[in-house]
C-alpha cells in the first residue's frame, strides 16, 4: 500500500473496505445505568426505560483497593439498594440485566488486570473470576461488561496512551483477555461483554483477540472532543469523518475541519503530548475532531493505518458503537465527579434533559449544536487556555433522537452488533424526545407489551448462620436462640448473632435477607437488628407464645463430616424434651432453618442416648429462595404500595404454624398520606382472624392503640391495626411487622398516596406492584379499581374520613359526597372511585396541557354526546354514574383525535355499547343507547348508522374478555368495512 501518509487513500480508507458484513435486521440497544442517581431520588423501578432496551448494565462494580480480586464493599452496598427495582422492572419486559466491572475510577482493576497480564498462572485470575460467577449468580443477573478504562493511571503516574501497535496490548489488556475468557467457560448462557476506547490513542492497550470470547464489543465512541484539556471544539460524537480542506479536491463535503476554526478557545490546540506530528505544526491534522466512522474503521477495517500502526481488526459483528445521551458546553469546564469529587480534565458536560430544561426546542437544533452568542471568559483548565473572552455564552454539542437514529442506520447497514449507551438516567421519556426511544424503535426490534412475570425474581438466602454462641464461643444457653424471656409488649423475645458475614457485605442487608424459624414460627427476617459492636450484629425476635406448642428447640449448630457432594453437613441437638416426649416425633415436628435453608424436619435423626437427641441437616450449597409472602413497588411521586396476602402455598412448611412477615418502606420527603389497612380476602371489609399487624416510624414510635388527632387517625381491632391515616408522614424507614396464622384469610396493604398525578401515579405503581406478583397485565379499569381497594375500604368503614384520603382533591373539590361514591358493595366503591377518579385525571391533564380552553373539550363531551333522555337515564341509575362517566371519557380519548367522520361515528357507537354492557349491563347499555337517538336525532342515514352499530357493539360485548380486546376488535371490524356508515355526510356526527 506504501506510505499512508503519502498516496491518499488513509483519507477514504472506508471506500476500500472490503470486510464482509450484512445488514444487521435487530441491533442491540443497551443502556448502562448508573448507581450513583439514587441520590438524587432516580426511579430505577420505572418499566417504561426497561421497555425501550434490550440489556441494561448497572454500573459499577469495582474492585477492592485492600483485597486484590475482592470488591469494594462500598460498591457492593450501593448496587443492593437499586438491585431490586432494577431486576423487577427489567422482568416485566423481558429485558437482559447485567453487571459492569471497573468504571473510569477502578484504579484497582487495572492494577488486577496488569497482575495477571504479566503472571498469567497467578491464582488470582480463578479466584476473581470466581469472585464474579457467584455475584452473577446469586444475584440472577444475565451476564458482566469489562469496562476497563483507566489508562491515564492515578494522579502523578505516567500515562498509558499512545502505545504503538507494534509493542503489542498492555499487560492489562493481555489479563482482560485471559478474564474474559474464563468469565465465558463459567458463565455458560450467560452474556460477557466489554466497554473499550474508540481511537487508538487508548485502544491499542486492548488486545483485540479479547473479542473472540465476547458476546460484543462497546466501543465508546464519545468524548471524541471535550473530554481532555486539549481538545478542540467540535461535535464528540459525529457519526462520519471530519477531514481537511485539502481533501475537497478529491470528494466535497458538508464540513471540513477549517469550519471550526472560530469556534476554538483561541487557536487550534496541539497535539497531546507523546503524539509525533505528522505535519510539522499543523494542529488541525495532529488533532482532529474524530468520528464514529473513526473509531469504527480502526477497531474493525484491515486497511486502517496511523502513526501508531494498524488498527485492530475486529469482527464488525461484534461491534456496538456509542450513543452519548449527553453533551459538552465548549464555554464552561468541568464539574466535580459525581464518585469521587475531583474536578476531571475537559469542558463542561451537560445531561441531555439539563439540555432541555433550558432549551426546550433543543432537539430541533441543527447539526445538534446550540449556540449563545455573548462574551464570556474562557474556561478555567488544569492545561491553561490563552487568555481573553470567548465569543459564546454557551456552545454545546450533543446527540438529538434525529442524530441518534441516523447513526443506529449506520450502524445496521454496515452490519454492527448495536449500541452501547451512557446513561439511561439521562434521558427524557416523551415522545420526540426521548433519544433512546427512538434508537428502540428504530431497532428493529418489536415493542415488548408488559408481561406477567412467570419466575419473579426473589430473594435469596445466603448461607449465613444464625446461633446464639458470642464472643470467643461463650453463649448464655445451649440453643440456637437464646430464650430472653417475656418482654414488656408480651411478646416472648429470641435472639441469636449473625455468623459468616463476608468482610465486603453490609451487615443489616444482610439480616434483612435472612430467615429464621422458632417455635413453630416463620421469620423472613429480625424484628429488630441490634449492632453489638465486636460481640456481632445480633438479630431479636419476638415470637407470640402459643402453649400449645411444645418448648422444643435446636440447640448450637455445629458443622460436621459426612456430607454428600454439593452439601453441607450440620448438627444440633433437641432440647425441651421430657421423658414422656415422643423424641423422634418431637424432631420430626420442629422445623429448623439452617444457613439460609428451611427444613420442616431433619435430614436425618441421631439418637445419642444420654448425649440426647440429634437432628442432622444436610444444607444444599445451591442458595436458596426466600418465600416472598410480601410485596412492594415504588412508584413515581414518593408513591408505594406495600402487600401481603391470604399466604400462598404453604408446601414443605407443614410444621410452620405462624408467619411473621416485617417489612421496611422507604417513606419520601413529599408523600402526603400513608395510610394502612386489613381486611378479608373475600371483598368484605370484616376483620380476618388470625392476624395482627403494627407500625413503627422512623422515629421508632409503635401504633398499637387507638388515635384520633389532626392529621392521625389510628383504629385497632383487638391487638392489631385495622385501618391508619398519617397525614405527612415522616420521611424515613417506616417498618411494618405482621404476625399470621397459616391458615388466616387476609388481604394487608400499607401504601402511601403520591404527591402529584395522583390517579395516574397509583395505577402506574399498581401494575408494578401485579407484575411483581407475576400477576398478568389488567384492564384499565380493574387495575384501576385494585389500586384504590384500601382507599375504598376505609372509606366504607369510616365515611367521614374521605376527604382524608388520595382522592379528597379530586372528589371534593367538585363537591361530590362520600354517599355517592360509596355503593352497597366494597368491589362497586373502588371501581366507583377508579372511575371518577379517570374522569377528573384526564381533565385535569388537559388542564394543564392547555390551560382553560381545555375545558371546552369537556363541555363538547357533556352538551354535545350526551342528550338530556340520556342524563334521565343516569339519573334513574345513581350507583351507575360514575362507571358511566368512566366510559364516556374512554370514548373520547379514543375518537377525539380522529380526522374522519365516518369512522369517528362508527367506531364511537360500537366502542360505547359494547364498554357500557360488559361494565353496566345489557339493559343499561340499551336503555342508553334508546336514550341517545331520542335526544341525539339525525338524518335517517344517520339513525340506521347509530342503530346498526349499537347492534354490533352489543353482541361484540359478549366476544371480548377485556377492554383491550373490544378496542383491537372496533378497529378490525372497521378495517374490513364491518361497520356501519352514513351512505351520505349530514354535519357533524352524533
Amino acid at each position: 500500500m506504501g506510505d499512508p501518509n503519502e498516496n491518499g487513500w488513509r483519507f477514504f480508507d472506508e471506500l476500500y473496505d472490503q470486510t464482509p458484513h450484512k445488514p444487521t435486521e435487530r441491533a442491540n440497544i443497551i443502556a448502562y445505568i448508573p448507581t450513583w442517581r439514587n441520590k438524587e431520588g432516580f426511579d430505577y423501578g420505572k418499566g417504561e426505560m426497561y421497555q425501550y432496551i434490550t440489556h441494561g448494565i448497572i454500573a459499577f462494580l469495582t474492585f477492592s483497593e485492600k483485597d486484590s480480586g475482592a470488591f469494594d464493599p462500598a460498591s457492593v452496598r450501593e448496587i443492593g439498594t437499586i438491585l431490586p427495582d432494577v431486576l423487577m422492572a427489567a422482568s416485566v419486559y423481558g429485558t437482559k440485566t447485567m453487571i459492569a466491572l471497573g468504571g473510569a475510577n477502578d484504579y484497582a482493576f487495572l492494577d488486577l488486570m496488569t497482575a495477571i497480564g504479566n503472571d498469567p498462572a497467578s491464582p488470582k485470575l480463578d479466584q476473581t473470576v470466581r469472585n464474579v460467577v457467584d455475584y452473577v449468580t446469586h444475584n440472577g443477573l444475565d451476564g458482566v461488561d469489562l469496562d476497563l478504562e483507566c489508562w491515564w493511571g492515578r494522579p502523578g503516574s505516567q500515562d498509558q496512551g499512545g502505545r504503538l501497535k507494534s509493542d503489542g496490548p498492555h499487560p492489562a489488556g493481555r489479563g482482560l483477555t485471559l478474564f474474559a475468557k474464563k468469565l465465558k467457560e463459567a458463565l455458560p448462557g450467560k452474556i460477557v461483554s466489554a466497554a473499550v476506547f474508540g481511537t487508538s490513542w487508548y485502544g491499542n492497550n486492548y488486545d483485540p483477540d479479547m473479542a473472540e470470547h465476547l458476546d460484543w464489543l462497546g466501543v465508546m465512541s464519545y468524548d471524541l472532543t471535550g473530554s481532555w484539556d486539549k481538545s478542540p471544539v467540535g461535535p464528540h460524537s459525529a457519526l462520519h469523518k471530519i477531514r481537511g480542506k485539502d481533501t475537497a479536491k478529491i470528494r466535497d463535503a458538508d464540513v471540513y475541519l477549517e469550519s471550526y476554526l472560530r469556534e476554538q478557545q483561541g487557536g487550534w490546540p496541539g497535539a497531546r503530548a507523546g503524539t509525533p506530528l505528522a505535519s510539522g505544526d499543523d494542529a488541525l491534522e495532529n488533532n482532529p475532531i474524530l468520528s464514529v466512522e473513526d473509531c469504527l474503521w480502526y477497531w474493525t477495517n484491515p486497511l486502517f493505518m496511523n502513526w501508531q500502526g494498524k488498527g485492530q481488526g475486529v469482527d464488525r459483528g461484534k461491534i456496538a458503537a456509542g450513543v452519548p445521551v449527553y453533551g459538552y458546553d465548549f464555554a464552561a469546564a468541568k464539574e466535580p465527579d459525581d464518585l469521587t469529587g475531583e474536578v476531571p480534565p475537559g469542558y463542561k458536560v451537560l445531561r441531555y434533559r439539563e439540555i432541555l430544561d433550558e432549551f426546550p426546542d433543543a432537539v430541533e437544533a441543527e447539526n445538534a449544536n446550540i449556540k449563545v452568542e455573548g462574551s464570556t471568559p474562557r474556561p478555567k483548565l488544569a492545561e491553561p487556555l490563552p487568555p481573553g473572552e470567548y465569543p459564546y455564552a454557551h456552545n454545546i454539542y450533543f446527540e438529538t433522537p434525529d442524530t441518534a437514529v441516523t447513526k443506529l442506520k449506520f450502524l445496521k447497514g454496515v452490519g454492527a452488533k448495536g449500541v452501547i449507551i451512557w446513561e439511561l438516567s439521562n434521558d427524557v421519556w416523551e415522545d420526540g424526545k426521548s433519544i433512546i426511544k427512538a434508537l428502540y424503535l428504530a431497532s428493529g426490534n418489536p415493542v415488548p407489551e408488559a408481561s406477567p412475570i412467570t419466575n419473579p425474581p426473589v430473594p435469596v438466602a445466603y448461607s449465613y448462620l444464625w446461633d446464639s454462641t458470642g464472643f470467643l464461643g461463650h453463649a448464655s444457653d445451649l440453643l440456637q436462640f437464646q430464650d430472653d424471656g417475656t418482654k414488656d409488649n408480651g411478646m416472648r423475645q429470641f435472639s441469636a448473632r449473625l455468623w459468616n458475614i463476608p468482610d465486603d457485605a453490609d451487615w443489616k442487608s444482610v439480616a434483612h435477607n435472612c430467615p429464621a424459624v422458632i417455635k413453630r414460627q416463620y421469620f423472613n427476617r429480625p424484628t429488630r437488628i441490634v449492632d453489638k459492636g465486636a460481640l456481632g450484629l445480633w438479630g431479636e425476635f419476638d415470637v407470640l407464645d402459643d402453649g400449645d406448642v411444645p418448648d422444643w428447640f435446636w440447640g448450637h449448630v455445629e458443622e460436621k463430616g459426612g456430607a454428600p457432594d454439593g452439601y453441607t453437613r450440620y448438627a444440633s441437638r433437641l432440647w425441651g424434651l421430657s421423658l414422656s416426649d415422643d423424641w423422634q416425633q418431637a424432631a420430626k415436628q420442629t422445623p429448623a432453618l439452617i444457613a439460609g435453608q428451611y427444613f420442616d424436619e431433619p435430614t436425618e435423626i441421631e439418637d445419642k442416648g444420654v448425649g440426647g437427641l440429634w437432628g442432622i441437616f444436610d444444607v444444599s450449597n445451591e442458595l436458596s429462595p426466600i418465600p416472598a409472602f410480601t410485596t412492594v413497588a415504588r412508584g413515581d411521586n414518593d408513591c408505594m404500595y406495600c402487600q401481603v396476602d391470604t399466604l400462598p402455598s404453604l408446601d414443605g412448611l407443614d410444621n410452620v404454624e405462624r408467619f411473621n412477615l416485617t417489612n421496611t418502606m422507604a417513606i419520601g420527603e413529599g408523600a402526603p398520606f400513608l395510610y394502612s389497612v386489613i381486611r378479608k380476602d373475600d371483598g368484605s371489609v370484616d376483620f380476618p382472624e388470625g392476624v395482627v399487624m403494627t407500625i413503627k416510624d422512623p422515629g421508632g414510635n409503635t401504633y398499637e392503640e387507638d388515635v384520633e388527632e389532626d392529621g392521625k387517625l389510628v383504629k385497632m381491632s383487638g391487638d392489631s391495626i385495622r385501618y391508619l391515616i398519617i397525614k405527612d408522614p415522616q420521611a424515613g424507614d417506616w417498618t411494618m411487622s405482621m404476625s399470621v396464622s397459616r391458615d388466616a384469610k387476609f388481604r394487608c396493604e400499607c401504601n402511601t398516596v403520591p404527591s402529584a398525578d395522583v390517579y395516574d401515579t397509583m395505577l402506574e405503581t399498581r401494575r408494578k406492584l401485579d407484575a411483581a406478583q407475576g400477576l398478568a397485565p389488567r384492564d384499565l379499569g380493574k387495575t384501576g379499581a385494585t389500586a384504590l381497594a384500601g382507599v375504598a375500604t376505609i372509606a366504607f368503614l369510616a365515611p367521614e374520613l374521605l376527604p382524608l384520603l388520595a382522592l379528597g382533591t379530586f372528589i371534593f373539590g367538585v363537591g361530590l359526597s362520600a354517599s355517592k361514591l360509596i355503593a352497597d358493595n366494597l368491589a362497586d366503591t373502588s371501581q366507583n372511585m377508579a372511575a371518577y377518579s379517570r374522569v377528573l385525571s384526564q381533565l385535569e391533564k388537559s388542564l394543564k396541557e392547555e390551560g382553560p380552553a381545555a375545558l371546552d373539550h369537556y363541555v363538547w363531551l357533556i352538551g354535545k354526546n350526551v342528550s338530556g333522555p340520556e342524563v334521565y337515564v343516569a339519573l334513574k341509575n345513581p350507583t351507575k354514574i360514575i362507571r358511566w362517566a368512566g366510559v364516556h371519557v374512554e370514548v373520547l380519548q379514543l375518537v377525539q383525535h380522529m380526522t374522519d367522520p365516518e369512522m369517528q361515528n362508527s367506531i364511537r357507537h360500537v366502542y360505547w355499547q359494547c364498554l357500557l354492557k360488559k361494565r353496566l349491563g345489557e339493559e343499561f347499555a340499551m336503555a342508553m343507547g334508546e336514550a341517545h337517538e331520542r335526544g341525539r336525532p339525525g338524518s335517517d342515514a344517520d339513525n340506521k348508522a347509530d342503530e346498526k352499530n349499537n347492534e354490533i357493539g352489543l353482541r361484540l360485548a359478549d366476544e371480548v374478555k377485556t377492554d383491550k380486546e373490544c378496542k383491537t376488535r372496533v378497529f378490525e371490524m372497521w378495517e374490513a368495512r364491518e361497520l356501519a356508515i352514513r351512505p351520505d355526510y349530514e354535519g357533524d356526527p352524533t
